[in-house]
């Protein structure tokens, strides 16, 4: 029953815009195309937590009584933490979807931990990207047989990183710049998950990219630059983005220019001094290339996100080049009239550029 569309009826019989007949019918239309009921937030919101609280009660207990065990009963306990979770979800799924869903989830999240203490069990000390690898490889094969999107999520998350860990180890990098490129990586990778859409993956599919996408891009956006101070070229930093293209080529079929402009821009990301105007402008001008994207896509969440991201540059410049200049109190209020008066006219740009993409 929808208790706004009666209110409605109700409202239009009495101004005598429309017969008993006439609200029947548009009562019995839209009940008819009512999709079926779902699971409630609450429902959904006690599963998430309830699952991790159930991981991290599991790896608590292995981990407390990790050295009192024998090898042997190491491996049996946690092969059997892994097969019976999954387990568990098979059997649950003719009760409760959102149980399976839960139980599988945690399954596929233990197995990291499996491969990881398996490793431990039998002093494996060997490529330690092969362990992501496993976890991606599980995570993958779990996800072709239960078509669910918490897999799907992990697969998304891990199949990149084991391939950037890769990558760091093929091109001879210091350990050390792993994390100073991986924010250059993980920008084109998120920027690409939310923005296109292959049309191979399902709709839950895409709201999972999306959802992964629109979390990573500011950090990455922002520590891609702050982690990074060095020459002007870096090779190391060109092949990382270079290397997203093609992982995102290959899940799209195509690159479009913006990625690659995108790529470029994270490749050029350089702090020698965050003292200089170059990382804030920097900042400055992925953001709004980020909206305008976003804009011609009718993309809301791009432009917000894009809008975050050049607030950021004007904002950081204020704070690091101006802020200390200035007496404590002024300080304080020309700060807070300057982030008051950035809201304000990124609001209103806001409203403008949604208003341009809601246009026909």
């Amino acid at each position: 029953m929808n208790l706004e569309l009666d209110k409605s009826l109700e409202s239009w019989k009495a101004a005598g815009l429309l017969s008993d007949d006439t609200a029947t019918a548009i009562r019995a239309f839209e009940d008819s195309r009512q999709p079926p009921p779902g699971v409630r937030w609450p429902a959904a919101l006690a599963m998430a937590f309830g699952g991790l609280m159930l991981a991290a009660g599991l790896l608590l207990f292995v981990s407390a009584n990790w050295d009192t065990m024998s090898p042997q009963l190491r491996f049996i306990l946690v092969v059997t933490l892994v097969a019976g979770l999954h387990v568990a979800g098979a059997v649950s799924r003719p009760y409760s979807a959102i149980l399976a869903i839960t139980l599988h989830a945690v399954g596929t999240a233990g197995l990291g931990a499996g491969v990881a203490l398996c490793g431990q069990i039998f002093n494996l000390s060997g490529h330690w990207s092969n362990a992501i690898g496993l976890w991606a490889l599980g995570a993958g094969l779990a996800y072709w047989l239960l078509r669910e999107w918490p897999q799907f999520a992990f697969l998304a998350v891990l199949l990149p990183a084991f391939i950037a860990a890769e990558l760091e180890d093929f091109i001879l990098t210091p350990p050390y710049d792993l994390f100073r490129l991986l924010p250059v990586f993980g920008f084109v990778i998120a920027l690409a998950y939310l923005a296109l859409s292959p049309r191979f993956l399902a709709p839950a599919d895409v709201r999972v990219l999306r959802w992964i996408g629109g979390l990573a891009l500011i950090p990455c956006a922002l520590l891609q630059t702050g982690f990074y101070s060095g020459n002007w070229f870096d090779l190391n930093r060109l092949i990382f983005a270079a290397a997203a293209l093609l992982i995102v080529s290959s899940l799209a079929g195509a690159v479009c220019w913006e990625l690659i402009a995108a790529a470029v821009w994270v490749a050029a990301g350089h702090a020698i001094s965050f003292n200089s105007i170059y990382p804030y402008l920097h900042w400055l001008v992925g953001g709004a290339g980020i909206a305008v994207w976003g804009v011609s896509l009718r993309h809301k969440p791009m432009l917000n996100l894009g809008i975050v991201i050049g607030a950021f540059g004007i904002v950081g410049f204020f704070l690091s080049n101006l802020f200390d200049k200035l007496g404590r109190s002024f300080g304080l209020i020309t700060a807070g009239i300057l982030l008051i008066g950035v809201g304000f006219a990124l609001d209103r740009l806001r409203r403008e550029l949604i208003g341009r993409m809601e246009l026909p």
